[in-house]
Order: C-alpha cells, then structure tokens, then sequence
C-alpha cells in the first residue's frame, strides 16, 4: 500500500506545482514556509538542527494542539523539535517555545523526512491528536512513533472505516496510542490498534487554564463596553454574526462586537463586508494604544483570542454554524463565559456534549435562533 501512496501522492504533487506556482505569485502568504515544507533549510537552521541532542520530534499540526504541548510528560523546549502545519501553529510554537526548535512539517515524502531525521537525530516522534499521515506513521519502523491525545472525528472514523484493511497494516508501525476519552479508545480499536498499544486518557483539551490579560494593554482594560467575541469564525458565518449584532446595537447600548476569523488573512475580506452593513470597524492589531474598542474590533493578530475571551460576556465559537466541525469551546469557557455555537460540532462533540449538560453552551440552528 506505501508504495501506490509514494507515488500517488508525488505524482499528484508534480500536478499541482503550477497552480501553486501560479497562487503564490497572487498571494505571497498562500505558501509560507515552502522551502522547509520541501525539506530546504538554510545553514542557520541546519546549524540549530544539527546542535540538537537526540531531540523529541513533537508534530503539532496547529495553534490548538501547539498548547498542549506542555501537557506531554517531561516536555522540555529546549530538547525539542516541534513541527507545525499551519502559519498560526508555527508563530504559536516559536511564541510560546522560543527554546525549542520549530519549523514547518515537510510534506509526506520519505526521502523529505529522511532529510530532517539525518539533521536532527530525533530519538522519537510524538504526533497530537490525529495525523495519520501514511509516511509520517511508516517512520515507526525506525524510531518509536506515539499519538497523544488522540481523536477521531465523525469523519475520519468514516474514512478509515472504509480502509481499515490497509489501515490497519499501516497502523502496526505505532509504538502506542493514548487516546482523549473513552469514544475514541473505542475508534482505535475499530481501525486496528491493539489493545496492547492503547491507552485511555482524559482529553487534554479539558487541562486548560485562561492566560491572564495582559498588563499595561489598555484594549483589556475597557470597563464600559459589553463584549460579545466571536473566534474561530469561518466565511459564511460573518455575515450571519455581522447582521444579529446590528440588530442587538438597536436595543442594546454600550455593545461591542469582537471578530476573530480563524484565517487572519480573511481580515479585508470581513472589514468591507462590516463596512458593507455600515458598521464602524477596527483592527486590534492597530488598537493598541486605545482603551475605546469602538462598535466592532477584527482581531488580526495570531495568539491572542484565549486572552480576549477574558473580556466577553458572551462568546460564540465558530466553524459550527457551516458543516465545519467547529472549534473548541473550552477556552472561553474557561473563563466563565456562557458559549453560543451552531450545531455542526461534531469535532469537539465529547466538550460540547459536557458544556451543554452544565449549562455552559447553547447550539442553535441559525441565525434566526442566535
């Protein structure tokens, strides 16, 4: 099966070189970091791989599983070498773990990873939540290779139900799986992970403390306004946020609306549709000296959304009210904030399931009910 994936997925990669070509010229942010995607590393980096000593090799897709990174049982940043996915993972990574070395994980070529392995020596790889990448996985033939806080969404089980056969080989190369609650225990079981290798833990996303806000900040410090933030937002959801808050301003004094799509570079895109609805906007990013937030803020600054939830008094979370999956909801929660969502979180159904038996989420059906 490795085989037909090699060379599936390099033949698919030569097909879309032009297109990526052809997007990175009309937007230079659409592949940062390709040079380390394609295993390209300058000497300063070489320099930093090669000083480290038998590193841990953590991959932390993004910005949410970047934070549980102190979580991992004798985590130490500055024996760690830390790949991420997203553009929001690596800042969080190099933000958060300035001792550790953090680049952007190379695509799922053998001979790519063979490159970082011979720079960096990784004594073994720690995979969170659920990268079942078939190369990445294979590397379990040559160092030890775990999934920690691992979760199988609604739609992952389905895919992998449909090729457990082949799945289930490929799964052999796992040195263990510590799986986040007993739904997903069961789903690793199903697609052929021993019962050996399988271990129970409680989702870590529930191990979760609010960042305090930050001191001396004035936009934290506004006692006047009442905040309804929104994270994690994806299109098609804005205009539905955007058109309810109008509506809240005709009956509701001192309000403000705080945006934070889940892709900063999203930020003019929302800025003309508010502007669209003629309601005055701002970008956080340019607030800063600033106690008055005004009537809506978009927050176009990566890392910052666990402390803003400080500030609301009610908060929605997104990527619910499209067939997304959402997001989690723990971190406004956490700060003793009533949550609102759509319904299509099925994957943090564990959390939300939780938060609605204690009272602590609302899922509505649409616009009309929010």
């Amino acid at each position: 099966m490795i085989y037909y994936y090699h060379l599936l997925y390099f033949l698919l990669l030569l097909f879309f070189l032009p297109f990526a070509a052809f997007m990175v010229f009309f937007n230079k942010r659409a592949f940062n970091g390709i040079h380390e995607r394609l295993g390209i590393y300058p000497s300063s980096l070489k320099a930093k791989l090669s000083l480290l000593d038998r590193p841990i090799w953590i991959h932390a897709a993004s910005l949410g599983e970047v934070r549980l990174l102190k979580s991992i049982p004798g985590f130490e940043p500055g024996s760690a070498l830390i790949t991420t996915t997203s553009d929001a993972g690596k800042l969080a990574a190099r933000r958060f773990f300035p001792e550790a070395v953090s680049i952007y994980m190379p695509l799922d070529l053998p001979f790519l990873y063979a490159r970082l392995i011979r720079l960096a020596q990784p004594s073994k790889l720690i995979i969170l939540e659920t990268e079942i990448w078939p190369v990445l996985v294979s590397l379990g033939k040559n160092m030890p290779v775990t999934i920690f806080n691992g979760r199988l969404s609604d739609e992952k089980i389905k895919l992998y139900r449909f090729i457990r056969k082949p799945l289930k080989s490929l799964l052999k190369n796992l040195d263990a799986v510590y799986a986040a609650g007993s739904e997903n225990y069961s789903r690793f079981l199903e697609i052929g992970i021993s019962e050996k290798k399988l271990h129970l833990l409680p989702n870590l996303k529930y191990n979760y403390s609010p960042p305090p806000k930050p001191e001396g900040d004035p936009r934290y410090l506004s006692k006047k306004t009442r905040f309804i933030v929104c994270g994690s937002t994806h299109s098609g959801e804005e205009e539905i946020l955007a058109s309810v808050f109008k509506e809240l301003l005709e009956d509701f004094e001192n309000i403000a609306l705080i945006l934070s799509p889940r892709k900063i570079e999203r930020t003019s895109e929302i800025e003309s549709l508010l502007e669209s609805l003629k309601i005055p906007t701002a970008r956080w990013s340019q607030m800063k000296n600033s106690p008055d937030l005004g009537t809506c803020a978009i927050i176009d600054t990566i890392g910052e959304l666990t402390a803003v939830y400080g500030l609301a008094e009610i908060a929605f979370i997104g990527g619910s009210l499209i067939p997304h999956g959402g997001h989690n909801m723990i971190e406004a929660a956490a700060c003793g904030v009533p949550v609102v969502t759509g319904l299509f979180n099925n994957n943090f159904k564990d959390i939300a399931e939780y938060l609605v038996e204690e009272g602590g989420l609302f899922a509505v059906s649409g616009e009309k009910e929010l």
